[in-house]
């Protein structure tokens, strides 16, 4: 019982906080909106100001190609292989957990 009276003060008084701030909010009245105009230049300046912050594009070019040299492209055919070996050994473990269900079904039954 006291759990129960524990959770339930405990539950009220997070509700109770989660309104105070819109109680509060309410209170201040209505923000002007924003207009089209201002977003427009507020979304411009942050689109100059992520360019700026770019590197050129000859180093990042240059960073691309010693990237791709260092890299392999080799292995499609083992991976598909191992693939086909995992499976073919899930297939036969399901099998043999079947049948050994079935024999453990039949002896407890009796048929």
């Amino acid at each position: 019982m006291t759990l129960r009276r524990l959770v339930s003060a405990t539950l009220i008084a997070s509700l109770l906080l989660a309104a105070a701030p819109i109680t509060a909010r309410a209170a201040e009245g209505p923000k002007p909106a924003p207009t089209l105009r201002a977003s427009f230049d507020r979304a411009v300046t942050d689109a100059v100001a992520a360019q700026r912050a770019l590197p050129a594009p000859k180093a990042v070019r240059a960073r691309a190609s010693a990237a791709t040299g260092a890299q392999s492209s080799g292995g499609g055919s083992s991976k598909m292989v191992i693939s086909l070996i995992g499976i073919a050994a899930g297939l036969a473990g399901t099998y043999y957990i079947v049948k050994e269900m079935n024999k453990q079904t039949i002896v407890i039954t009796g048929q």
